[in-house]
Parts: structure tokens; sequence; C-alpha cells
């Protein structure tokens, strides 16, 4: 029923992906939270490089951004001023039959550490007393809270712990599973797949 839900994601990230969505990530964990997509919504977005400069030519201007393919995640990689130091983000988005974003998923390291920060957007009408988990390989559940929801939808912002991160990168598939309401506002249960091809080799770039 995948197609039946409309939660304006499919807005959101095709600009968010254009972005250096690290900036987000980073304001998201560490800086409170502020609506940083909704900011990069309302800013003309550059169009993304697909290679940094060679070695002695000028290093991109402020806000570029380059973006590496890593089988089904991408990594952007940028800087927030021309003398700032590099941030690196992965990112992958779940779309529905109709090619419409209904979920989205960010890692990234933290500012100033070398934590990684694991982001989530998800539709609205999340039913949150039914909780949101996480399932890798058909593995245990991890339980996930939301954060908030807004406009854009509902986030999920946490620490990946040595233990997830482990199974996240031995894996195959990741599965989201939470109770949402229609369009008709009738009860279903949704299971979002993340693939984990090509996690390992992104998350090198990410942190390399």
């Amino acid at each position: 029923m995948k197609d039946r839900f409309r939660c304006g994601l499919e807005s959101l990230l095709p600009v968010a992906s254009r972005r250096l969505a690290a900036i987000a990530l980073a304001a998201a964990l560490g800086m409170g939270a502020p609506d940083v997509f909704a900011q990069q919504a309302q800013e003309p977005a550059p169009a993304p490089q697909q290679e940094e400069a060679p070695q002695g030519e000028a290093a991109p201007a402020e806000g570029a951004i380059t973006e590496r393919r890593f089988t089904d995640w991408t990594v952007h990689c940028g800087r927030r001023t021309g003398q700032g130091p590099q941030m690196c983000e992965m990112q992958q988005q779940t779309v529905d039959e109709e090619g419409r974003t209904v979920m989205a998923v960010a890692v990234g390291e933290l500012p100033g550490t070398s934590d990684l920060g694991l982001l989530i957007l998800l539709p609205l009408r999340v039913l949150l007393p039914a909780g949101v988990t996480l399932q890798v390989d058909g593995g245990a559940d991890t339980p996930l809270q939301v954060d908030w929801c807004e406009r854009q939808g509902c986030r999920i912002e946490m620490l990946l712990e040595p233990d997830l991160l482990n199974r996240l990168k031995a894996g195959t598939q990741a599965t989201v599973v939470f109770d949402a309401l229609d369009e008709e506002r009738q009860r279903r249960r949704l299971a979002y797949p993340i693939s984990l091809l090509g996690f390992s080799a992104a998350l090198n770039e990410v942190t390399g």
C-alpha cells in the first residue's frame, strides 16, 4: 500500500539530495535539530560535481558538492565554506511504485567527532504508539524512536552504536517496519526496505 501514502517527501528529498546533506545531519543531531531541509528547499541548489578538483587546481566553490555512487548508496561531500573541513554523508531513498520518495536514510559523522549518526525520514501518519523497528536480514527488531514529525515527515535521529553498525555492514537488506494511516485513514502495517549493498564502501568514503 505504499502508493497510498503522500507525505511530502517527494518535494523535499530531490532538493536535499542535491545539497550537502552532511550539513543537515550535523545540524539536526548536533545543534538542536533546526529545520535545515526546509531551509535548503528555499535555496537554489547547485549542480553536483562528479569528481573532486585534481591536485593543484582550485578547490570547489563554497556550497559546491561532489557526489559518488556506491551501488545503492550515494555519498555527498562538500564544505560549509571554501576553507572549512570537508563533510561527507551517505544517503539512500526508498520510492513507491510511482517514483515518489517515501523514506530517506542518511549516515554521517557528527561534527568534531568520529561518532556516526543515523537519520531516517518517514512519512506522516505514522502511528507513534505502535512504535518503529529496524530489522537487518530478518533478524531481531531494533526499536527506533521517532523524535518529532513536521510537514516533511517524521524524523528518527540516533547514534549508530557498534552492534547495529556491524550488523548493517554485514547485512544485505534492512527493513524499517511501522504502522501508519493511509489516505482513507485505514491502519496499515508497512515495511520499507533499505538496501545494504555498497553500505561498507560508502561508509569508508564517509569516514576515510
